[in-house]
């Protein structure tokens, strides 16, 4: 039962965190043309705005979630930054 607390408080920080990121879109957002992957890149500075947020603006750690969701943020940013690698190659 814990568990599951956890992965839903998880889920709404991420998800309070993406909402958030979505309504301060920046400029650069825009893909440059012919950029490769632009959807990846996208994804990559959405992410990285997000976990600015939780890290920098969150008023408090939820019990531990707010640092579980700041490491899967790190996580999927790895797996993101892997993929370009690996297409570059």
């Amino acid at each position: 039962m814990v568990t599951r607390r956890v992965l839903l408080g998880v889920a709404l920080l991420v998800a309070l965190a993406f909402g958030l990121s979505a309504l301060v879109k920046h400029a650069s957002a825009a893909p440059a043309p012919g950029e490769r992957h632009p959807v990846i890149h996208q994804a990559i500075e959405q992410l990285e705005h997000t976990r600015d947020i939780l890290v920098h603006d969150a008023a408090r750690d939820f019990k531990g979630h707010r640092a579980e969701a700041v490491k899967h943020i790190d996580q999927a940013l790895h797996e993101l930054h892997e993929a370009l690698e690996a297409d570059e190659h």
